[in-house]
């Protein structure tokens, strides 16, 4: 056992703290944070607390009637533990995702126990009423072969972690497709996978977010047993600032690199440098694993929609990879397509989870 935080009373597992603070990584480009503290205190309220105490919650002083005030000797510790690993957040940053992550798990214990009550509805594509978010599904349905009775609704919540598609999501994580929130790093890793496993095991390749965290390193991952000649994409997910998901895709094919920017769809300023760190990546790569036949990665732009929200980039980095890998413009997805593809990605996620052992 080992303490949370020095001169506390509060000990955990030396195991379950570094699980932790692993799913804790922040995926910001620019980051040297050994972890993201928002993260880690949401990851360290499931160790600590049982479900059945998380639901019944809170961390406030004087709680709303019905929820109970959590242990705050631990509730502090947490809060600690997550400020002196990650200097660029606040206490009230960490306060704010516990209180969030605790509301979230009320909300999940309630859409299951409306799911129960609920009658199936039949799946009829012809009976779906007009509107951008239901065309968006029909197309999904057509192009997929997905046809589901409860494509429309969120399905229940799980309990505990999964795993998706190799990746680990906690309920936390799926929430934020609920929620309407930003989409972490691990939904974007898992979605991405899930459909290299609907389709073709050779239409792309996706570097994982955490990737571009180490360009430029010598501790840069270089993935020896990938032979990129063999793919027809190669997509990078980037976080860029912190706080804005683009989607970098390289056509191996056509050797042309392009960067899909949800807010930015004409181009940002940057978007040279960050596409000349792949090329560099790509370089280092060739020359460490003595790869004979050097690529050259040319500029290409690829139009997509404009997001008019300020949460919403991380469904646009997926529904712009998913366009491409189907070849449909990734222009095609609007803003009003969100509130279906959060669902769609949620429902995905779910069916293709499996409880975390």
């Amino acid at each position: 056992m080992t303490q949370l935080t020095s001169g506390r009373d509060v000990y955990l597992y030396q195991s379950d703290l570094q699980l932790a603070m692993n799913n804790s990584t922040p995926s910001d480009v620019t980051s040297n944070r050994p972890c993201d503290g928002t993260r880690l205190a949401r990851r360290l309220l499931h160790i600590f607390f049982s479900q059945k105490e998380r639901k019944a919650g809170s961390i406030a002083v004087d709680p709303k009637p019905g929820l109970v005030r959590l242990n705050p000797t631990v509730t502090e510790a947490i809060i600690v533990r997550c400020l002196e690993l990650d200097p660029k957040t606040t206490r009230g940053k960490v306060r704010d995702a516990m209180a969030s992550s605790l509301s979230a798990e009320r909300a999940g214990s309630r859409r299951k126990h409306t799911a129960k009550k609920r009658t199936t509805k039949s799946c009829n594509t012809d009976q779906c009423e007009q509107g951008s978010s239901r065309d968006y599904l029909q197309e999904v349905r057509q192009t997929t072969g997905m046809c589901k009775s409860n494509e429309e609704e969120f399905a229940p919540l799980p309990d505990t972690h999964v795993t998706v598609a190799g990746f680990n999501l906690t309920p936390d994580d799926l929430t934020t497709l609920m929620r309407g929130d930003d989409i972490v790093d691990e939904v974007i890793n898992a979605y991405l996978n899930v459909l290299r496993l609907e389709g073709s095991a050779t239409s792309y390749y996706v570097f994982p977010t955490q990737v571009p965290l180490q360009w430029g390193t010598s501790g840069v991952p270089l993935f020896h047993g990938l032979d990129v000649s063999r793919y027809t994409w190669l997509f990078q997910p980037l976080l860029v600032n912190g706080k804005h998901w683009v989607l970098l895709a390289a056509n191996v094919a056509d050797r042309t690199v392009s960067l899909l920017d949800s807010l930015n769809p004409l181009g940002r300023p940057d978007e040279e440098q960050i596409l000349n760190r792949f090329r560099q990546y790509m370089k280092t790569r060739e020359k460490k694993m003595r790869i004979p036949d050097s690529m050259t990665w040319t500029t290409k732009r690829i139009t997509c929609s404009q997001q008019k929200d300020g949460h919403s980039c991380g469904v646009f980095v997926m529904m712009n990879a998913e366009a491409l890998v189907e070849g449909r413009t990734p222009s095609t997805f609007q803003q009003d397509d969100v509130p279906a593809a959060r669902v769609k990605v949620y429902n995905r996620l779910i069916g293709y989870s499996h409880p975390l052992t």
